[in-house]
């Protein structure tokens, strides 16, 4: 049945075709309901699933027709952009795909995280990358960002618009002889030569009237023959390298304007007062830069008129800028040329941190990979050093999927959304391992968003964080449940030695959220027993703020975690003294 499932938006109805399926555009203020036919229920209740909530149908009648519904709520309260909801029907998963506009006030804490992304991350990457012992695909060196190459052009753009009148007044010229009437020459740059004379003779007829000859209709004296004169051009070299470099950048810039018009499809209009994810995202990569390469090929266009139209240069080719002596003794050429120079030393425009950007279709990925860096920030300034690091397989050079961080005996390796499996022939000494799902399960296996693996020489422990971009409260009544439900009861230590799974080594399952009005706080699960008080409880269950404008209570958690997983490596008292009886 194609109209079993309805999606009911703020009193709209729409019905999910399972052979057609759509995205379906909603505001965060919009009210969500999800309805089934009961006829087409064959086992047990559907259930509804996003993320780390879960809700039920409840049975209801309209129309003299049975429907499973859920409850009508803002569901997606705390969404922007794409939000998959999944409906298990009859033993089956059916994805339903909502894109989640946003409030204008609300995206702004999106677009600081987006920012922070584009201009921060490929630096804190490449620094990691460097030290990475597994092969991966480098940006090539003759690659640059296509801001640099935006920004050369438009300097030289700029120095072209406040020199003009005085490029103009001082343009490069060179004298030529051309054949001219001589009564057109200036008689001091021209001599009438008997060869000129003979050359026209064919024209000459005797003429009537006033003058010697008939020359072309006119009665002339001899004196206006056509004679070869010296005249002025600006068609010389040094003009021949500018009008070649209008054109570089009229062809660099129209080629990089098309890369990234790529990029911006059509978006349907969203309502006042909201704001689309794909649009802003759009916004602070592409847009901008398409707007900027328009605007300068406008103002090369009329350069080029300038040079071949009005001052007769041809164009000669892409020519490398020479210091002359004209050119060193001119200031207004020698600016432009230092500015030519550098522009033909930039490599081509790579275009990969756009397309990263782009590929993230959700605030929530986006958060994700906010949280990621604020780690290996936090490492770095602590006096970790990277030893080690695997680019991410989807993401390539922009994103890494492990890092591995040193300092005197310890390590702590990183983890981006890592497969926790459950116990295979693979399996080795110190592996997390799936404990809770069964092997028939559609998907027998734990994502988390970042697992951290503590080691020294003798002992390994793990820290688990979810990112949440969440609200406090909802962390504390939805996430916090589900994540010691799935990594700390659902998941266990394998230790090869004694064949046994433990969830001892588990120090912390920590879920960090993004939204907080107030000062954030760490939550604990367990009451009055949190990792800042005199006696915490292990493992530290709980939540921890982390926003674009406060990474305060962030950094101490992390700190403090990794305290508590050294103080639980040590050896107890009793295990010091054994060890010493035994020798």
């Amino acid at each position: 049945m194609n109209d079993a499932i309805q999606v009911n938006i703020s009193g709209k109805s729409f019905v999910y075709d399972e052979s057609s399926p759509q995205t379906f555009v909603i505001k965060e203020t919009d009210y969500l309901y999800i309805s089934v036919r009961a006829a087409a229920v064959q086992s047990a209740v559907p259930i509804v699933r996003f993320e780390d909530y879960e809700t039920n149908f409840e049975l209801v009648e309209q129309n003299g027709e049975q429907f499973y519904q859920t409850a009508v709520r803002t569901y997606l309260s705390e969404c922007f952009g794409k939000v998959v909801i999944r409906v298990h029907l009859n033993e089956i998963v059916i994805p339903i795909v909502f894109d989640v506009l946003a409030k204008k006030t609300s995206a702004e804490q999106a677009l600081k995280m987006i920012r922070y992304l584009a201009d921060v991350s490929p630096l804190l990457v490449k620094a990691c990358l460097a030290r990475s012992s597994t092969p991966f695909g480098n940006t090539p060196d003759e690659e640059i960002e296509p801001e640099t190459l935006l920004t050369v052009a438009e300097g030289l753009i700029s120095v072209l618009q406040s020199t003009r009148q005085e490029l103009i007044a001082n343009i490069r010229e060179r004298l030529v002889p051309k054949r001219l009437p001589l009564r057109s020459t200036n008689k001091l740059t021209c001599e009438v030569d008997p060869v000129e004379v003979l050359s026209n003779l064919d024209a000459l007829t005797p003429a009537t009237g006033i003058g010697d000859v008939s020359l072309r209709g006119r009665n002339f004296d001899l004196g206006d023959i056509v004679v070869s004169a010296v005249q002025p051009t600006a068609d010389v070299g040094e003009n021949h390298i500018l009008l070649g470099g209008l054109f570089s950048m009229r062809r660099r810039l129209l080629a990089l304007a098309n890369q990234l018009s790529d990029f911006s499809t059509t978006t349907e209009n969203t309502p006042a007062g909201y704001e689309s994810f794909a649009r802003l995202l759009l916004s602070v990569t592409a847009e901008g830069m398409i707007n900027r390469c328009h605007a300068s090929l406008e103002a090369i266009e009329g350069f080029i008129d300038l040079f071949e139209r009005k001052l007769g240069v041809k164009y000669m080719g892409e020519l490398v800028p020479v210091m002359t002596p004209f050119v060193r003794s001119t200031r207004v050429y020698r600016a432009l040329f230092t500015q030519l120079a550098d522009w033909y030393s930039l490599g081509a425009p790579a275009i990969g941190k756009i397309q990263f950007m782009l590929k993230m279709k959700s605030l929530s990925k986006i958060y994700e990979l906010f949280t990621f860096y604020h780690i290996f920030e936090e490492f770095s300034r602590s006096g970790w050093t990277v030893s080690d690091s695997i680019a991410h397989p989807e993401y390539g050079d922009f994103m890494t999927q492990t890092v591995v961080f040193s300092k005197g005996l310890e390590k702590i390796t990183v983890q981006y959304e890592p497969i926790i499996e459950k116990i295979n022939r693979n399996t080795k000494h110190g592996d997390l391992i799936d404990v809770a799902h069964r092997h028939s399960a559609e998907r027998p296996y734990w994502t988390p968003d970042f697992v951290l693996k503590w080691e020294n020489i003798n002992e390994h422990r793990y820290i688990i964080l979810d990112a949440k971009y969440s609200t406090a409260n909802s962390v504390r009544q939805y996430a916090i449940p589900a994540i010691y439900s799935k990594y700390y009861e659902g998941t266990a230590v394998f230790d090869a030695r004694s064949g046994l799974a433990s969830s001892s080594n588990i120090v912390a399952v920590v879920a960090v959220y993004a939204l907080e009005w107030n000062n954030p706080s760490y939550i604990s699960k367990w009451e009055y027993q949190g990792i800042f008080s005199n006696v915490p409880r292990i493992p530290a269950i709980g939540g921890m703020g982390l926003m674009t404008d406060n990474d305060i209570l962030f950094k101490r958690c992390l700190n403090r975690m990794l305290e508590l997983t050294r103080i639980l490596a040590q050896p107890s008292p009793i295990e010091s003294s054994a060890a010493v009886e035994a020798c």
